[in-house]
């Protein structure tokens, strides 16, 4: 139900009780209350107060533009969260970064830095 929200891409998840989906199609669009969506935790911060859906920024485990959904509830509940991440992102408007930047002619564009740890390094989970 994920792959079918726009914006978003959704892997398969492999295993584990979470899946971590791209919002980078997400990134510069804005919501309909006109607050821009400039990375993964504008994003799910919106999802919330819009949707009242509680996910995790992706950048928290060193993977953003994502964020993390856990699938270790009922079915009825993952169906219900996934037509309010479909309605939210259906409602986002205006280009994302990628589109505006072909549209200028730009070769290439980049999306905001992913937070380092205190050693520097990024991490893949939390220590």
């Amino acid at each position: 139900m994920l792959n079918q929200a726009k914006h978003l891409k959704c892997p398969k998840p492999e295993g584990a009780f979470y899946v971590y989906p791209s919002v980078a199609g997400a990134i510069g669009k804005s919501t309909p209350s006109g607050k821009v969506i400039e990375t993964d935790e504008d994003f799910v911060t919106a999802l919330l107060e819009q949707e009242g859906v509680a996910v995790v920024h992706g950048s928290a485990f060193g993977l953003g533009p994502n964020f993390r959904v856990s699938y270790a509830t009922s079915l009825k509940q993952l169906e219900e969260a996934c037509k309010k991440i479909q309605k939210f992102t259906a409602e986002l408007v205006g280009e994302g970064r990628a589109v505006a930047a072909v549209r200028r002619g730009a070769s290439q564009f980049t999306l905001p830095a992913r937070p380092e740890t205190r050693s520097g390094r990024r991490q893949l989970a939390p220590s």
